[in-house]
C-alpha cells in the first residue's frame, strides 16, 4: 500500500465514549511558515473539553516496498517529550477511514470529517 500526504489532508477523528482524538492534516507552506498539522487527544466531561495530549508538526509519508506507510513528523512540538502518538504507521486506508498503528502497537480507526 502506498499513501500520499495529499490523501490525508483534512480532519480525521476517533471517538470512544468521552475520549476524542483529532488528527488534522494540513499542507505546510515553508514560504509563509504556516500550515502545521495537529494531533489532539481530549476528553469531554459535562460538555467541558480537557486536552490530555497534543502535538503539532509537519507530517510526511514514508513509503517503502513490503512495509506499511509511516507518518513521520518533522518540527515536532508536543506536550510530552515521548508519546506513543508520535510513532504512527498507516495500517489501513480507504477514502473516509484510516486505521493508524501507534508506538505501543495499538490501532485506532479514524473517520474523515466533512468528506
Amino acid at each position: 500500500m502506498e499513501v500520499q500526504l495529499i490523501q490525508l489532508l483534512g480532519l480525521w477523528r476517533y471517538t470512544a465514549g468521552n475520549v476524542i482524538i483529532d488528527f488534522y492534516v494540513r499542507q505546510y507552506d515553508a514560504g509563509i511558515q504556516r500550515g502545521l498539522s495537529f494531533f489532539t487527544v481530549y476528553t469531554i466531561n459535562d460538555d467541558n473539553p480537557s486536552i490530555n495530549y497534543e502535538w503539532q508538526g509537519i507530517p510526511s509519508i514514508v513509503n517503502t516496498p513490503e512495509e506499511l506507510p509511516i507518518i513521520q513528523i518533522d518540527n515536532l512540538n508536543a506536550t510530552e517529550a515521548e508519546s506513543i502518538y508520535q510513532e504512527m504507521t498507516i495500517w489501513s486506508f480507504e477514502n473516509n477511514q484510516m486505521t493508524l498503528q501507534f508506538g505501543d502497537d495499538s490501532r485506532l480507526s479514524f473517520q474523515k470529517m466533512g468528506g
